[in-house]
């Protein structure tokens, strides 16, 4: 009996980011669709990574020779960007590697001093974020900016990175931070190192969890999970969007209307939905998605809402696929190979 969203037998690795769209239909004709996904080879059961660049794909890793998974993509001017972990087959050489159009741009070691796992890119500069431990104190979250390194927190608490945005000068990060003297976790952000608590998690209170992060002006978006259950707030307000158990990986922002994305329990698997305002709208149930669903982001272009994410169709099969206004598209894969819809970004 499945009681977990099936994306969670992958690692969780979520530095995960969806990038919102323009909401001028005028430039339509010019956006490109960039869409991510991890391929699990049929044969060998190995994870390489596939991406669609305006009708155009691209392979990095094979899934024979090298295993690949693939933790962010960012789309800066005309060059996609990926953030992915890497690995010899052979040799069991495992790196993180920053690919520019399918190019190794940097490669840095896997290694437990950091473990970056989502990106951010603005103009010429690249922005990893991920954990790391030193040998000497605790978990803390640290910044790498063009190869250089530095620390975010201090190791004091134990936490978790998962969604990074730049907004000017300002480099915001999302995750959670363990409290030592109530056990529970708090969801909370970081703003050039300073943080902001979401959920107290004090007493018999909260479990927290941010996923996204969107700063639009002055307002800080950001979405992901209190006791296990799909949130989203507005500048540190609060607003559940389920009283089922789920998942809330997406967050977009369209004029006056926010949109969040995730899955919730239906029985004993998780099923894909968006909320528009805090409204719910279901994506797939037991027919489109038998063994269940999973979610990773939305974003809007005009009227328009997609949301990205992959369906499970029984029998260890999963499909790739975005929803645009609720019509769901499959993902084309490499012959017979599994797959998850990861990132999807229009530019």
């Amino acid at each position: 009996m499945k009681t977990k969203n099936p994306i969670f037998y992958l690692p969780v690795l979520f530095g995960l980011f969806f990038t919102a769209c323009k909401k001028d239909k005028s430039a339509e004709a010019a956006k490109k669709l960039y869409v991510l996904t991890i391929e699990v080879n049929s044969a060998t059961e190995n994870t390489f990574i596939r991406y669609v660049a305006d009708g155009v794909s691209k392979t990095i890793a094979d899934g024979v020779t090298e295993t690949a998974f693939a933790d962010d993509m960012e789309v800066e001017g005309p060059d996609v960007y990926i953030l992915a972990n890497r690995e010899s087959i052979e040799s069991g050489t495992r790196n993180m590697v920053v690919y520019k159009n399918g190019t190794a741009l940097y490669t840095l070691p896997y290694s437990d001093n950091f473990r970056p796992n989502c990106m951010a890119i603005q103009g010429t500069n690249v922005y990893l974020a991920g954990t790391g431990n030193d040998g000497v104190s605790g978990n803390r979250i640290k910044l790498w900016k063009n190869g250089v390194l530095s620390d975010i927190t201090d190791g004091t608490n134990n936490v978790r990175v998962y969604d990074m945005q730049v907004n000017g000068n300002d480099v915001y990060l999302a995750g959670l931070e363990y409290n030592p003297n109530s056990g529970y976790q708090q969801a909370k952000y970081w703003k050039n190192g300073t943080g902001v608590i979401l959920s107290a998690g004090t007493g018999q209170e909260t479990q927290g969890e941010l996923h996204r992060i969107l700063v639009k002006g002055t307002d800080v978006y950001c979405s992901g999970m209190i006791n296990g259950k799909p949130t989203q707030w507005k500048n540190a307000e609060a607003t559940p969007l389920s009283t089922e158990y789920g998942t809330c990986y997406g967050i977009a922002v369209s004029g006056t209307d926010v949109y969040a994305a995730g899955t919730v329990q239906a029985g004993n698997t998780y099923q894909a939905v968006y909320w528009k305002n805090g409204t719910q709208v279901s994506l797939s149930n037991s027919t489109t998605a038998p063994d269940g669903a999973s979610v990773f982001g939305i974003g809007t272009d005009g009227t328009d809402v997609y949301v990205v994410g992959s369906i499970e169709l029984g029998s260890n099969v999963s499909k790739g696929v975005y929803w645009k206004n609720g019509v769901q598209n499959i993902i084309p894969v490499t012959g017979l190979n599994k797959s998850y819809g990861y990132r999807m970004v229009f530019k």
